[in-house]
C-alpha cells in the first residue's frame, strides 16, 4: 500500500482506493453525467453523514473540492444545516478516506417570514 502512495504522490496523482463521492472527469464526460458527485455512497444515521473520499492525495491539496462537496450535499439535502465535518484521514500515507458531516434538521420557524415572528415584533 505504502508503494501505491508513494508512486500517487510522486506523479502527483489523486489515486482512489474505493468507493468515492467523486466522480472521475472521465466518467463524467463519457457517461455524459450532469453532477460530479456520487451522493449514492454516502451513509446517514441520525445527524451525522459519512461521505468517502478515498483518494491518495494530501487534503491541504484538496481543500476547495472539500468545501464544494459540503456545499453540493447542503444543496441536496435543504431540510439539513450542516453543523460541521471532520476529514478522515492518514497524514502518514497521504490518503483522505472520508469526510463526517454533523448537520441538524432545518426548524421552518428558523424562517425570518413567518408570520408569528411579525406578530411578535409589532407587539
Amino acid at each position: 500500500m505504502r508503494k501505491i502512495v508513494f508512486v500517487c504522490v510522486l506523479l502527483g496523482m489523486g489515486c482512489e482506493t474505493g468507493p468515492s463521492a467523486f466522480r472521475t472527469e472521465k466518467t463524467v464526460k463519457v457517461v455524459g453525467l450532469k453532477d460530479k458527485y456520487n451522493f449514492e455512497v454516502v451513509v446517514t444515521r441520525g445527524n451525522h453523514s459519512y461521505i468517502p473520499i478515498n483518494r491518495l492525495e494530501f487534503a491541504y491539496s484538496m481543500h476547495v473540492e472539500i468545501l464544494e462537496l459540503v456545499d453540493a450535499f447542503q444543496k441536496r439535502n435543504p431540510e439539513l444545516i450542516v453543523t460541521s465535518f471532520n476529514v478522515e484521514k492518514s497524514v502518514s500515507e497521504g490518503i483522505i478516506y472520508g469526510l463526517w458531516l454533523h448537520h441538524e434538521e432545518v426548524d421552518d420557524r428558523e424562517c425570518c417570514d413567518c408570520e408569528d415572528d411579525k406578530e411578535e415584533d409589532e407587539n
